[in-house]
């Protein structure tokens, strides 16, 4: 399953931009912070900013992590509309890392809990789930319930988590509103 998911990783990078909009610096914080107060931090940890317009982050199970540059360009835009805070000021950066670590949060939640691992290993086995929309749900909820965890013991404010999530709900409930 490691040697997998590396490979697939490692595919991924062909598209990698080292430092999207000064984001890079941002990421490292959160994902130390994290990984510190985790409880289990000692795993080399890999990410990649991925060029691609989607709201969206994945961990694999071999401690890699990819983010897409669509979603960090959606939280600057919250940030902005949120706060009135101007790119680049000292303050837009401290909100960036209030915003992105609950993004982190929760994929971390899903290396933690194996969620990654588990896929890959019935991709391998080639097991299908009778209700697989049900466990991808319940597995969301691990992971969301792990990086409030993971938040709080952090020093973060979760209230960006239920803002992060009601974000989501409306991309969702657009999306199924245009069918």
């Amino acid at each position: 399953v490691q040697a997998l998911s590396l490979a697939d990783y490692k595919k991924s990078l062909k598209e990698e931009i080292k430092d999207y909009k000064n984001w890079r610096k941002t990421i490292q914080t959160v994902f130390q912070k994290l990984k510190a107060n985790s409880g289990n931090a000692n795993f080399e940890l890999h990410f990649a900013i991925l060029k691609d317009v989607s709201f969206n982050a994945f961990a694999f199970p071999g401690g890699q992590f990819i983010i897409h540059s669509g979603l960090l360009d959606e939280l600057d835009r919250m940030i902005v509309k949120d706060t009135g805070s101007k790119p680049e000021s000292t303050e837009f950066f401290k909100y960036r890392e209030a915003y992105f670590a609950p993004v982190i949060g929760h994929e971390l939640g899903h290396y933690y809990n194996r969620h990654s691992f588990k896929s890959y290993l019935a991709k391998i086995e080639n097991k299908k789930s009778d209700d697989e929309n049900e466990e991808n749900r319940n597995l969301e909820l691990d992971a969301d319930i792990s990086g409030i965890l993971l938040l709080q013991k952090s020093g973060y404010d979760i209230k960006y988590f239920t803002h992060i999530l009601k974000y989501l709900n409306e991309l969702r409930q657009k999306e199924l509103s245009a069918g």
